[in-house]
């Protein structure tokens, strides 16, 4: 069975797209997930694990940081930032 999710557009420069999917919604969510160009890239770490409050990628040469006290994110591919 698949959840439906709430998709919130982060930025639309130098020809990405980029999103934050909350799964179900925005204001209840299980997972959150940072979508670059339509697709998965990293998963936000779940509360009471290693990961939690951190981005854990889940596609190959992508890192996904916080910045300004995860305000915001920056993106890197292949060590080089995406947006």
């Amino acid at each position: 069975m698949s959840r439906k999710s709430e998709i919130i557009p982060i930025d639309r420069r130098q020809g990405h797209t980029l999103d934050f999917e909350f799964v179900p919604r925005a204001n209840n969510h299980d997972e959150i997930f940072v979508v670059v160009d339509g697709r998965r890239i990293a998963s936000r770490g779940q509360p009471g694990t290693p990961e939690a409050r951190i981005w854990v990628s889940i596609v190959p040469g992508y890192t996904v940081l916080d910045k300004n006290d995860g305000e915001d994110i920056v993106v890197y591919f292949d060590g080089k930032v995406l947006q």
